[in-house]
Parts: C-alpha cells; sequence; structure tokens
C-alpha cells in the first residue's frame, strides 16, 4: 500500500485504504487461498456499495473521470513495480530504505 500510495502523492490522485473483507468479496480470494499475496483497487465508497450486484449495476453507473484517473494510477503503479522488481536484488533493498 505505501507503494502505491506514493504513486498516487505524485500523481495528486486520491487513494484511500479500505479492507473489503468484511464488506464482501473481490476476484482475489482465489490468490489468498493459495497464499499469494494481492492487493485489490476499487472505486466502491459507502454510497456506491448497494448499487453492487443490484440492477443498477452497470455500465451507466461508472463515472468516466474517475475511471480514467484509476487507470492512470494503475498504469504508474505498475510500472513502478515492473521497474523496480526489474532491479538486482542488493539494489532493491536499498530504494526501500531510501522511500
Amino acid at each position: 500500500m505505501r507503494i502505491a500510495a506514493g504513486v498516487a502523492d505524485a500523481l495528486q490522485a486520491p487513494l484511500a485504504g479500505v479492507n473489503v473483507e468484511k464488506v464482501g468479496s473481490s476476484d482475489s480470494e482465489s490468490f489468498a487461498r493459495r497464499k499469494i499475496p494481492s492487493i485489490t483497487f476499487h472505486s466502491v465508497t459507502q454510497e456506491t456499495l448497494p448499487i453492487l450486484h443490484s440492477p443498477e449495476d452497470n455500465i451507466r453507473a461508472i463515472h468516466l473521470d474517475d475511471y480514467y484517473q484509476t487507470y492512470r494510477l494503475l498504469t504508474a503503479y505498475l510500472t513502478y513495480l515492473d521497474d523496480f522488481l526489474s532491479r538486482p536484488k542488493d539494489e532493491r533493498s536499498k530504494g526501500k530504505k531510501e522511500e
């Protein structure tokens, strides 16, 4: 979450942590059962939660500006991870101390 928060800050994009396990299910559950680390990005809020899996859960419920902002955040986040994980291990540990 720390890296995602740093990327969001650099993009001036909002990001908040929420434990979705207490509210519903996500596609990451199959990874968790196999003890594979995962992170779920979503745009669900208290106001939009009732829309999930209801007749209103359709393309009209998507806020395109928010969708695009999420796309930008995830693109930058994955680019950072790709760069970070392609570094030799000794350089990765130096990067963690600097962050």
